[in-house]
C-alpha cells in the first residue's frame, strides 16, 4: 500500500507541474467561459457548482504536436490520448551520403562528402 501511496504523490505533484491550470478554479456561468487558451484541453462548466471542469484530452491531432520534426507527427488516438510519432526515415538509399534529420530545416538531409575539398561531391560517390 505504501508504493501505491508514493505513486498517487508522484502522479499528483507531475500534474500540477506538467499541468498548472488543473489547479487553479475558473468561475462560470457557461461553457464559454471555459476556454484557457490551451488547445490540449476542453472546458466545460459545470453549472452546479459554477467552476471549470477542463479535460486533458486530445481532441485532435494538433493538440498533440510538439513541434519536434525529428521525432515524427505525433497523432491523437479515438480514446483522446496522444500517441507518439514514428520519425523519418532519413536513409535515402545511397549509401556514402551522410543522412540526417535536421530539426532546424525540419526536413532530412543528405550530405555528399567532398573528400578532396574542391566544393564538388566526390567523384567515387555513386548510389
Amino acid at each position: 500500500m505504501k508504493k501505491f501511496s508514493v505513486f498517487i504523490f508522484v502522479v499528483v505533484v507531475m500534474v500540477v507541474l506538467f499541468f498548472p491550470s488543473m489547479g487553479a478554479t475558473f468561475p462560470c456561468d457557461s461553457n464559454d467561459d471555459c476556454n484557457d487558451g490551451d488547445g490540449s484541453t476542453v472546458g466545460s462548466c459545470n453549472l452546479g457548482s459554477g467552476v471549470c471542469v477542463f479535460d486533458f484530452s486530445c481532441v485532435d491531432d494538433a493538440c498533440c504536436d510538439d513541434g519536434v520534426f525529428c521525432n515524427g507527427e505525433e497523432r491523437c488516438h479515438i480514446s483522446g490520448s496522444c500517441l507518439p510519432g514514428t520519425p523519418p526515415v532519413c536513409d535515402d538509399g545511397i549509401q556514402c551520403t551522410d543522412d540526417a534529420c535536421d530539426e532546424d530545416a525540419g526536413a532530412c538531409q543528405h550530405i555528399v562528402p567532398d573528400m578532396d575539398g574542391d566544393l564538388h561531391f566526390d567523384i567515387n560517390c555513386k548510389d
